[in-house]
């Protein structure tokens, strides 16, 4: 199956590879926030990134880096074959690039040079991690719930942590329970 075969590879890898090693798996932005009509996709792709992560930590101390790369919208045959499968591909890659805040797909070359960064010398220090490759990096919850909270603020029901003297860094608390 694609899931199993994706572990017994990456714990293949891994388990090879000398100290400086690093492995990613390209998995998708579903992993953050399920995408529509994609239901295996949105089930799998996170349980992967839970394995990249106990693979991370299981080989970490031999020095080998495990993490996971999360592409949103990029111009792939995958996409291009999504696209032509709604009749109108013009107006379903517009709809998609609508909803991107750069208005665009992302290009292969750029998620390239994301990965080879990612797995640099480099980048060292980061393993355990999923990386998005998306310039639309909040699911919609959360966007939802970062203006929510930017209008508390603004009617002064929360204060910044900037506002509240020796405030820990972060930290935003309701009134009256600092």
């Amino acid at each position: 199956t694609v899931f199993l075969g994706t572990v017994r590879a990456a714990r293949v890898f891994a388990a090879e590879l000398a100290a400086g090693g690093a492995v990613a798996l390209v998995l998708s932005s579903s992993v953050r926030s399920p995408l529509a009509g994609l239901g295996i996709s949105n089930g799998l792709r996170p349980g992967l990134a839970a394995v990249a992560k106990e693979l991370a930590d299981e080989h970490g101390p031999r020095g080998v880096r495990v993490l996971s790369l999360l592409p949103g919208r990029i111009l792939t045959d995958r996409n291009r074959e999504l696209f032509a499968a709604t009749g109108d591909p013009e107006r379903a890659r517009a709809q998609a690039e609508a909803a991107i805040p750069l208005r665009r797909l992302g290009e292969p070359a750029e998620f390239g040079r994301v990965a080879a960064f990612v797995l640099s010398p480099a980048a060292g220090y980061l393993t355990g991690v999923a990386v998005p490759v998306d310039p639309d990096g909040l699911p919609v919850a959360d966007r939802a719930a970062e203006q929510r909270l930017g209008e508390l603020v603004a009617d002064g029901g929360l204060h910044q942590p900037a506002q509240r003297p020796g405030a820990q860094h972060g930290v935003v608390a309701p009134l009256g329970q600092e």
